[in-house]
C-alpha cells in the first residue's frame, strides 16, 4: 500500500498517512493496523530486488535467487 500525502497545497510540512484497503480510514503511515477497523496494514510479502519473486516481509534471504533482503 502507497502512502499519500496530505496536507495544504503550500505547506512545507505535509502529514504522511495509509488509507485502509478495507474501510479507506486514514491512518498514520507509522500504524501496523487500522484504527477503525483492526486491518494489518503493512504487507505481509515483499517483492525481491534481484528476481522480483514474493517473498514474506520478515525473510532475511530471496528463496528462489538467494539475494539478501
Amino acid at each position: 500500500m502507497e502512502p499519500y500525502r496530505e496536507g495544504a497545497p503550500n505547506s512545507q510540512h505535509p502529514v504522511t498517512v495509509t488509507k485502509c484497503p478495507e474501510c479507506g480510514w486514514v491512518n498514520d503511515v507509522s500504524s501496523n493496523f487500522c484504527s477503525q477497523c483492526g486491518t494489518n496494514l503493512k504487507p505481509k510479502f515483499v517483492h525481491c530486488a534481484n528476481c522480483s519473486t514474493a517473498v514474506p516481509a520478515n525473510a532475511s534471504f530471496c528463496p528462489a535467487c538467494g539475494q539478501k533482503l
